[in-house]
């Protein structure tokens, strides 16, 4: 959803709007000032996942959004980490530069406030306004109840796009373990690929009959490399191809 805004300060909000509502153990906090401006990733609970790689992938995935949209060439102008340093730091130059600094008191990257206005080039705002509505009736679902199968829904209609949906990073967002998580769902008579298969085909059903995006764009938001596989997927799940079902709902 975050990648169908306008621009980055929307991307930015919207990260923070939503993703740490369901996220009970992160807080992602954007500030914008009138020079520079900063986002920083907080772990509130830990779990016994590696919190180091955790957090310097997760601010690498923000790092590389930015560069999609205002250059390859781009840098944050100073990364914070609160972990110790690393013997080997070379992997971090390539993603944020030279200024890097380890046992700060913050998780942050700080960048120029200018940048708030590049435009998201490959943004679907009819894309964004489904997904923003199937985000909100999941909140409002978890707001009536704790429910596990809602929070597991919210997770990976959020991260599909990223290529980080799996049992494992949902059950960090989750705050338990992957052993944990997939005990809860068998005791509820389901299990994770069952959900995000769920999760796919309504999405991907609403962007096919309630946009005008290509199948290819429709892919990479789901999380599909290649148009192919994403082919292949819908199929199994509906029996249809993504083109066939579209025409099919044309006629309809």
């Amino acid at each position: 959803m975050s990648f169908n805004t306008d621009n980055l300060r929307e991307l930015f909000e919207s990260l923070q709007q939503f993703d740490t509502a369901i996220s009970q153990g992160l807080d992602i906090t954007f500030t914008e000032g009138p020079i520079t401006s900063q986002l920083e990733y907080k772990i509130i609970l830990p779990t016994d996942q590696e919190e180091r790689h955790d957090i310097e992938q997760s601010l690498a995935i923000i790092a590389q959004r930015f560069r999609r949209y205002v250059g390859e060439s781009w840098r944050p102008i100073r990364v914070n980490f609160t972990h110790s340093k690393p013997e080997d730091i070379r992997r971090h130059m390539q993603e944020f530069g030279e200024e890097i600094h380890f046992e700060q008191a913050s998780n942050s990257l700080i960048f120029d406030s200018k940048l708030l206005d590049t435009k998201i080039t490959d943004a679907d705002p009819k894309l964004l306004e489904i997904l923003k509505r199937q985000t909100e009736e999941i909140l409002d679902s978890l707001k009536r109840h704790d429910n596990l199968i809602s929070q597991l829904r919210y997770i990976v209609a959020m991260s599909l796009s990223s290529g980080e949906c799996d049992s494992e990073t949902a059950a960090r967002h989750l705050n338990m373990s992957r052993r944990s998580l997939v005990r809860h769902l068998n005791e509820q008579g389901t299990h994770f690929r069952a959900i995000k298969d769920d999760v796919i085909q309504q999405m991907a059903k609403s962007a096919l009959t309630k946009t005008e995006s290509n199948i290819s764009q429709i892919a990479q938001q789901l999380g599909f490399s290649e148009t192919s596989s994403f082919d292949r997927a819908f199929k199994k799940l509906t029996g249809y191809t993504p083109r066939q079902y579209r025409q099919r709902a044309l006629t309809l």
